[in-house]
């Protein structure tokens, strides 16, 4: 489905017609602005950019513009004020107001004689359900028209955390099992095990392939120990990549991604290097969602790190104080496979673990 509208707005295209109020254009007479500090007034605007979020349509809501009863421009109501104090302050308003917080909102202004219209553009989103929070209300944009989305129905719309947290579960489980009954990992050693889900793995969309157009395929992620690319093979459920007996790499044709590595840590003598540790991680999703995004995977995600076998060793039995493991799953879906916010809580909490081991990380 087309997300994207025909045009960027502009004075010319405004009055001939071609950008007309539809399910990426919404019009509002400039005297809202007047209004701002009501609450009715903010939740009307909320409604619409609501609406255009939970659509997944990238949208305009232009403020300067009075419409026909065809949703048709009839006449400019020109804004006066400074258009970028005008336009933080909306985005402001937009930011407070929606749940959860939309990350691309931008404004800008459209030249008029006497003043401009102020263009609000809110790029595609895909973290679903978005709500109003000055009304509680959940719209959909439908046509030239905003839907309220009844109660009932969200979750029949939209994946709740819940069923991305159970479905990950149990997907993680069923390939930890299959790792080490591989044997193809190196047995009795610490390990770094790394879950994704996006939410096309819900969607009745394509199966997950690696191949590229014109032929061929592409690699998926590079090795966390360095040294190349994963090119994935096919296998039950998926494909999967072995770079020797140090990492696995596998991807769904569910989209569920998977990857164990051995030997996660950087330093020596017990002691942990935690700023090296989180920059690997960082490093490996990257490469992850590098290739997740050419292959069309777009989110969001639910994020599961876990570091386990840590009793395998002597030294790492010490030093974490008789934990077998730590693991951490967000408590949100992500809009990036490289959230830096799950990254570090993670690595915070293998910190934490390995100081009740008496050490005090480098």
């Amino acid at each position: 489905m087309n997300r994207q509208p025909p045009y960027v707005p502009t004075k010319d295209n405004i009055e001939s017609k071609a950008v007309f109020e539809n399910e990426f254009y919404e019009f509002k007479d400039g005297s809202v602005v007047a209004g701002l500090d009501k609450d009715n007034v903010k939740a009307a605007i909320v409604d619409d950019v609501v609406a255009f979020l939970n659509a997944e349509n990238v949208g305009h809501c232009i403020l300067g513009v009075k419409e026909n009863k065809q949703g048709e421009y009839h006449a400019w109501s020109p804004l006066t004020e400074n258009h970028d104090k005008l336009g933080r302050r909306v985005v402001s308003i937009l930011l407070d107001s929606i749940a959860p917080k939309p990350t691309g909102l931008s404004s800008a202004p459209i030249d008029l004689d006497g003043g401009y219209a102020l263009d609000l553009r809110i790029a595609q989103h895909r973290m679903q359900p978005y709500q109003n929070k000055l009304t509680g209300g959940f719209k959909i944009r439908s046509g030239l028209q905003n839907a309220t989305i009844p109660r009932d129905e969200l979750g029949a719309r939209f994946k709740r955390f819940e069923d991305y947290r159970d479905r990950l579960e149990a997907l993680r489980q069923r390939e930890d099992a299959r790792a080490q009954a591989s044997d193809l990992l190196r047995a009795g050693a610490p390990l770094l095990n790394v879950s994704i889900l996006p939410r096309e793995h819900f969607e009745q969309g394509p199966e997950f392939t690696d191949s590229v157009p014109g032929g061929g395929r592409c690699s998926f992620g590079d090795y966390y120990h360095g040294g190349g690319c994963f090119w994935l093979s096919g296998c039950e459920d998926g494909r999967e990549a072995f770079d020797g007996d140090l990492e696995r790499m596998f991807v769904g044709d569910d989209w569920f991604i998977h990857a164990a590595v051995v030997h996660p840590f950087e330093g020596e003598e017990g002691h942990i290097d935690f700023s090296a540790f989180e920059r690997s991680i960082s490093a490996f999703l990257e490469g992850i969602e590098f290739r997740a995004k050419h292959l069309g995977v777009k989110g969001p995600f639910l994020i599961r790190l876990e570091v386990a076998n840590l009793q395998s060793e002597r030294v790492f039995a010490t030093v974490f104080a008789g934990q077998r493991g730590v693991s951490f799953i967000s408590r949100r879906l992500t809009e990036t496979i490289t959230d830096a916010e799950v990254v570090h809580a993670f690595v915070d909490k293998v910190t934490s673990a390995y100081r009740r081991g008496g050490l005090r990380p480098r």
